[in-house]
């Protein structure tokens, strides 16, 4: 319960994202929990049970970076991107792929919004995973060649489709 109270602390220090996050959560009664759960995930938000899990073994800054990543997939989910049996498989690995890159994107913006209030870690946190190092750094790139947040974002978001290993993964 304290890392949770922790986590959710800090995610309300940019409430421009936060807020939104958090409501549409809250509206759906969504369960946040700690998983000590030995596997490769990070965390993950199964959308039958409306429930975030972000592992235990991340650090604070980490889980916080899962977290906004988790409660992106539910504001997604509400606008039915979900997964499917309803659909064609390879037009299910194509919006998935798009899901997660809208993440990426979104989990970019937040943590820029964090560095832009000297919360370094949080960018810090986002920078150490490295498969997903580009996003950022293309991000930042954008954000000081236009100073535009958005512009920066779609940059991320395109940026994801440039990884061999995403797209393998």
């Amino acid at each position: 319960v304290e890392t949770i109270e922790s986590l959710l602390a800090l995610l309300k220090k940019e409430p421009r994202i936060a807020n939104h996050l958090l409501s549409i959560a809250q509206d759906l009664n969504t369960v946040i929990c700690i998983d000590d759960r030995d596997d490769e995930t990070r965390g993950y938000y199964d959308f039958r049970y409306n429930i975030v899990c972000i592992k235990e073994h991340l650090g604070l800054f980490e889980k916080l970076i899962i977290l906004v990543h988790e409660l992106h997939h539910i504001v997604q989910f509400t606008r039915g991107f979900y997964y499917s049996l309803d659909y064609d498989i390879e037009e299910m690995i194509r919006m998935n792929f798009a899901i997660e890159a809208d993440v990426q994107a979104i989990v970019t913006l937040y943590a820029w919004r964090m560095k832009e209030i000297e919360m370094n870690e949080v960018w810090n946190a986002l920078s150490g995973f490295t498969n997903y190092i580009d996003i950022a750094e293309e991000f930042e790139k954008e954000i000081q060649r236009s100073g535009d947040e958005m512009q920066a974002a779609r940059a991320a978001f395109v940026q994801c489709y440039y990884s061999n290993w995403r797209v393998d993964k």
